[in-house]
């Protein structure tokens, strides 16, 4: 298996195929992007999502930030499928309105994966 491949974001590095962040590139065998059928997969990673926003008491954005959040930085972005309307780092569904369990951005606990909002 090949190295992380690790790309600047902000202060971070971010690998670009498995999401591992560091402070700096370290040289380590990527375990590749994790699947639905793995645990901890698309999944799991949902799950955790809707647990942390459910313990927070369902705090969600304000319309206005969800339109700039998504017409900023998803849309643009080169790992958004405009397709599927989904990311291609963690799988979720990134919408500019929409119910906060079908819109990650909705959910006032979660962020990027790359760190962009």
């Amino acid at each position: 298996m090949p190295n992380c491949d690790y790309k600047p974001v902000g202060d971070l590095f971010v690998c670009f195929v498995c999401g591992d962040r560091c402070k700096s590139p370290v040289q380590r065998t990527c375990p590749g992007r994790p699947t639905p059928s793995t645990k901890g997969g698309k999944l799991g990673r949902y799950a955790s999502a809707v647990s942390r926003w459910v313990a927070a008491g369902r705090p969600v954005r304000s319309e206005e930030e969800i339109q700039r959040i998504y017409d900023t930085c998803c849309r643009p972005c080169e790992h958004f499928d405009p397709q599927k309307g989904t990311c291609k780092i963690c799988g979720c569904r990134v919408r500019r309105n929409g119910a906060a369990l079908l819109n990650k951005i909705k959910m006032a606990t979660e962020h990027c994966p790359i760190r962009q909002w």
